[in-house]
């Protein structure tokens, strides 16, 4: 019995020692990802070393110009959900125009920017939103589009293409 207890002393003893150096060996490794003389590499490149192309140097051409019917849209709607009240935004920020949907407080419907429209005519928006992105790079689109109404926007959606979008619910603009 005596050798028993020693030998399970002894193994317990040998397991705290091989967790310490793997958290020692772990810890000393996460210090040194981010340090350049650590990493075996052949040549560094940084953000500011590639050639954007005339066509994309100093403006988002694609915000700066279009985007009349979401641009029109701008505000904030609500709408009744199966969660309560849920707010309809389409914002104007520095980077373009935000759109978000959220059912509720804590659920959203979708979020995206104007990089999400793939066509604007008469008082619609259409928007092609990646509801699922796969580590192979599979993507999982949904197709909403947006209508201009005299007191809101009316929402259409279908999760196979633009043709096959139903009406989803209308939503009033806040005073």
């Amino acid at each position: 019995m005596k050798n028993c207890k020693m030998a399970f002393t002894i193994g317990l003893v040998f397991a705290i020692m091989m967790l310490v150096a793997a958290c020692t060996d772990s810890n000393k490794s996460d210090n040194h990802i981010f340090d350049h003389e650590s990493l075996d590499v052949d040549e560094y490149v940084y953000p500011s070393d590639f050639d954007l192309g005339d066509d994309l140097k100093g403006t988002n051409s694609e915000s700066d110009a279009g985007f009349e019917e979401l641009s029109a849209m701008i505000g904030t709607y609500h709408y009744t959900s199966d969660y309560g009240t849920g707010r309809l935004m389409i914002e104007a920020t520095e980077d373009g125009i935000d759109i978000s949907d959220y059912e509720s407080e804590d659920t959203y419907r979708f979020l995206a920017n104007e990089t999400n429209v793939k066509n604007e005519e008469e008082n619609k928006v259409y928007l092609e939103y990646p509801a699922q992105v796969y580590e192979d790079d599979t993507v999982i689109f949904e197709y909403y589009i947006l209508e201009k109404a005299s007191d809101g926007i009316d929402v259409y959606y279908s999760p196979s293409s633009f043709d096959e979008a139903e009406f989803l619910y209308h939503a009033v603009r806040e005073n």
